[in-house]
């Protein structure tokens, strides 16, 4: 077969070419590579020109479900307590919006659409949002020592140095 290239697997990287005067590009590499734990972004390459200006790649990891914005997918879904999940950002932030007024205006509540509106609008780390929701939703559970746990034996630990 001529002309086909051999399947193989697919690039996991985005890349964006630019070409700004010295100064702007300094800005652009910098604003792109703030997020750099979301989507580990860098200058892939570069090249001076002879108009003076800057020629340069960022490379930067595609989202994993290729989803990008609210449609991205939590790595784990959300269980609800009617046995619903929300699988999306979208999802949650339906969700969160359709609460009544006086839960949705909860702090917490009101902490979890702001991580939501983050992750989506910047595409922050999906986990980010996850832990956001969840927390809102048990934010009225105490957390209770549980002392019926196994007993720790700890400096009970018999050495042969302390047998003497």
């Amino acid at each position: 077969m001529t002309g086909s290239r051999p399947a193989g697997p697919r690039d996991p990287y985005v890349r964006e070419k630019f070409t700004r005067e010295h100064g702007e590009a300094r800005r652009v590499t910098r604003e792109k590579k703030y997020p750099k734990a979301r989507y580990q972004t860098e200058v892939e390459s570069w090249r001076h020109l002879q108009s003076g200006n800057y020629e340069f790649t960022m490379k930067g990891c595609a989202s994993r479900s290729g989803r990008t914005g609210w449609q991205r997918q939590f790595d784990d879904p959300i269980d609800l307590p009617g046995g619903r999940k929300l699988v999306t950002l979208e999802d949650a932030g339906n969700y969160i919006t359709k609460l009544p007024e006086a839960e949705y205006s909860a702090p917490e509540w009101q902490n979890a659409m702001e991580a939501l509106m983050l992750v989506a609008t910047r595409g922050g780390p999906t986990m980010l949002a996850r832990i956001g929701v969840i927390r809102a939703m048990h934010r009225n559970e105490k957390r209770v020592f549980n002392t019926d746990r196994k007993e720790m034996h700890w400096g009970k630990r018999k050495l042969k140095r302390d047998r003497w």
